[in-house]
């Protein structure tokens, strides 16, 4: 498994499928086989696998082996979402889930920018207001 890095590569869907495969009937894990299922396209993953699976007595046996000998419901149910997209297609419809992935992020980015930017123009304003009231106030020593 010595190409386990390509996981990493966004374009690399087909290398994730192939990759989670192989580790599962290997009985393998690692960070590299985590990554297969968080690039944003982690359900047209699911998808792949849940198809191989279906016509691969070992792989469905490997994968139930991680769940209490029992294939997982929620890949059953993420596979049946995309049941309309044929496997050629997967691909693409990966592709879209990491571009709307994408998106999101940089739109929660965007927000926390802007959060963080009120937030210290609310500071700003609130200090530039305390020292105007103590520029207006005598001093104590002043009072004397």
């Amino acid at each position: 498994m010595r190409a386990a890095p390509k996981v990493y590569d966004p374009e690399a869907f087909s290398h994730r499928v192939n990759y989670g495969a192989q580790c599962f009937m290997r009985g393998t894990h690692s960070r590299a086989f985590d990554t297969c299922f968080e690039m944003n396209d982690g359900d047209a993953v699911v998808t792949a696998l849940v198809r191989r699976a279906q016509n691969n007595p070992r792989l469905h046996a490997a994968i139930a082996s991680q769940w209490s000998g029992v294939f997982p419901a929620e890949w059953l149910e993420t596979a049946a979402q995309h049941a309309a997209t044929p496997t050629p297609a997967l691909p693409a419809l990966a592709r879209e889930m990491r571009a709307e992935g994408a998106r999101q992020f940089e739109e929660f980015l965007a927000q926390q920018r802007e959060r963080q930017t009120a937030e210290s123009e609310t500071e700003n304003r609130k200090e530039g207001e305390s020292k105007k009231t103590a520029l207006a106030s005598p001093s104590p020593a002043a009072r004397v």
